[in-house]
């Protein structure tokens, strides 16, 4: 069983690569080391991984949402945003006991059709309105994307306004966020479904199995 995978790890501090196509695999009970001269990138490809550590409940407690539409079931979420490009901007939960700021949290979802549709669109609504809960401060935004232009387009808008994670909800955002993931290494892109990856793009491929 695997515990930790890392596959194609690339990692760039302007012109210079201090990560090439990395991979790596640590099985349940392995211990490693890792080995290299001074500069040969070990410390890079460690922060990388703790990187990734950061955003984990984040990004589960969206996932969790979105994954009721992958394997079509419904959802009690509720959320006021009922149009293209509306922004849920910040709020409190009051039932929250956490001291952590999370107002740099900025966390994008792309949809491909309405928000309202009743369906897999609205789950990532959801989805969002669940972050602003679990993650008091958290700020999120919802966008009708469907075609790969308009996918690329919104994408970048959102790293360019300073979101810390952007969701493609659906496989056919994967490509588009391929194109441009290199152009923002410090934001992390993720889709529901589709098969590219790179240093900080990542696919979630969720199943149901009947009990």
């Amino acid at each position: 069983m695997n515990v930790v995978e890392m596959r194609g790890i690339n990692k760039f501090f302007g012109d210079f690569q201090a990560n090439k196509n990395v991979n790596f695999t640590l099985r349940e009970g392995e211990i490693h080391a890792l080995l290299g001269e001074n500069g040969a990138g070990k410390s890079t490809l460690m922060n990388v991984l703790y990187g990734m550590k950061k955003f984990v409940a984040v990004l589960l407690v969206a996932l969790m949402t979105l994954s009721l539409a992958a394997c079509g079931s419904s959802s009690s979420g509720t959320s006021d945003s009922n149009s293209s490009g509306t922004d849920s901007g910040s709020s409190s939960s009051s039932s929250s006991s956490s001291s952590t700021d999370y107002s740099k949290l900025k966390v994008g979802f792309l949809i491909p059709g309405s928000p309202t549709d009743g369906g897999f669109s609205q789950r990532a609504v959801e989805a969002a309105e669940d972050l602003k809960t679990k993650y008091p401060g958290c700020q999120t935004s919802v966008v009708q994307a469907a075609t790969a232009e308009e996918i690329k387009q919104e994408a970048s808008n959102m790293a360019d306004s300073g979101f810390t994670i952007v969701f493609g909800h659906g496989g056919q955002c994967s490509s588009p966020f391929k194109e441009i993931c290199a152009d923002y290494p410090d934001v992390w892109f993720g889709t529901m479904g589709g098969q590219e990856r790179d240093s900080n793009l990542f696919e979630v491929n969720m199943t149901s199995t009947p009990k």
